[in-house]
């Protein structure tokens, strides 16, 4: 086992966790009571800063132009909210997933008996970075756009009576001027962007992470039948595949119970927030402070909806590689051994399903992208319309 692609594990890994423990969500021995209630806090500091934007657009509905951005931020706002929402609600179950998974593994890291174990972590690990990096990005400067403002001003000797904030809002206290209330209300927009910069750095990637996970798993039982006839005892061997293969879809089930209603969302709404962001990107020069700001959040999302679509079909094409390796093996003449290869094949392949309505593949990573130029070319004729 190459000592990069180790590396690349182990980082990968390490950032996941860093993410989850700032969110509340990584298990501990003992978690201390503020630990606990980090979700809970996260989950109303997004409702808090959804219900302001939303309070923005309903107030500009009128003014398309305007409401353009809030309403890609306000998508965002509400994703990040069902995804910290949904890993609250099943929050034992991540941590049971964690058990499950993340132990095994790092003892399959150890013997070293697997080659091919780590194969294809790069492009994980890559993904899941230009997510976070990107989403660390957007907020940074959404964030920093009014203190340049001030630093602007200031150096001209301009005194402004009113300054932007990091994003529209309209929340019950004043935000007009200078004063207290519009730095309690800069804070607070502050803390709700990097919450969810956080949020989408830490729950689509530990999906991605988990789903990898069991990819060493099918890898780790495939390797078990291939070598099979170098084994005294078959049926050991095949009493213990059976039982991981079992702990697998058990392992499935849980993932679509968490990661279901969050991927669905993530995709329906990462094509509505796409096209929005397209639409700004055209009318806007590339090599302007503004697009700092959108190219990186498009890129973002892009890599969002790709990165877990990607970690679908890698299930689905390794659980292929198992099929084959089964059927391949030396089974004639051995009736117990013929009974399980019969069992194998016939069980539906190790797919995951988002609410039992989408089959999370690169199939529907294509559809999003079609479905967003569908709704960019809305958005353009909405526009010329207004």
């Amino acid at each position: 086992m190459a000592n990069g692609l180790m590396w690349e594990y182990r980082m990968f890994r390490r950032v996941i966790a860093a993410m989850l423990h700032h969110l509340g969500l990584f298990p501990m021995k003992e978690p201390s009571k503020f630990y606990r209630i980090r979700p809970a806090l996260h989950l109303i500091l997004n409702l808090s800063f959804g219900y302001g934007m939303y309070g923005f657009v309903k107030e500009n509905i009128k003014n398309f132009l305007l409401i353009s951005k809030s309403v890609s931020y306000l998508v965002s706002v509400f994703s990040a909210t069902v995804k910290i929402f949904c890993m609250l609600i099943y929050r034992e179950d991540v941590m049971n997933l964690i058990k499950l998974l993340d132990e095994h593994f790092d003892d399959l890291i150890k013997k070293g008996q697997l080659t091919n174990l780590l194969n294809g972590i790069t492009a994980f690990r890559r993904l899941s970075w230009t997510v976070a990096l990107g989403a660390c990005i957007t907020a940074t400067f959404n964030c920093f756009v009014p203190i340049i403002f001030m630093i602007i001003d200031k150096t001209n000797h301009v005194k402004r009576e009113v300054y932007p904030l990091p994003n529209h809002s309209k929340l019950p206290w004043a935000s007009a001027g200078t004063g207290i209330s519009y730095k309690f209300e800069y804070l607070f927009q502050t803390m709700a962007s990097y919450s969810i910069a956080v949020i989408s750095s830490g729950v689509e990637p530990v999906f991605s992470l988990f789903v990898f996970q069991m990819v060493g798993r099918l890898r780790e039982i495939t390797y078990r039948i291939v070598h099979i006839d170098e084994s005294n005892d078959r049926d050991s061997i095949l009493r213990d595949c059976t039982i991981k293969y079992i702990l697998l879809l058990k392992c499935r089930d849980i993932i679509q119970k968490v990661f279901g209603p969050i991927i669905l969302q993530m995709f329906i709404s990462n094509a509505v927030v796409m096209s929005a962001l397209i639409l700004q990107v055209s009318q806007m020069d590339l090599l302007s402070w503004k697009s700092l700001v959108f190219i990186p959040y498009t890129i973002t999302k892009f890599a969002q909806t790709y990165l877990c679509a990607l970690a679908g079909a890698r299930l689905t094409a390794e659980d292929d590689v198992y099929r084959d390796a089964v059927y391949a093996a030396n089974w004639q003449g051995d009736k117990r051994f013929s009974t399980f290869v019969m069992v194998t094949l016939v069980q539906k392949p190790l797919m995951l399903v988002s609410c039992h309505f989408a089959i999370i593949s690169l199939n529907i990573f294509v559809s999003v992208l079609n479905t967003t130029i569908s709704y960019y070319f809305l958005l353009q004729t909405l526009q010329k319309d207004e």
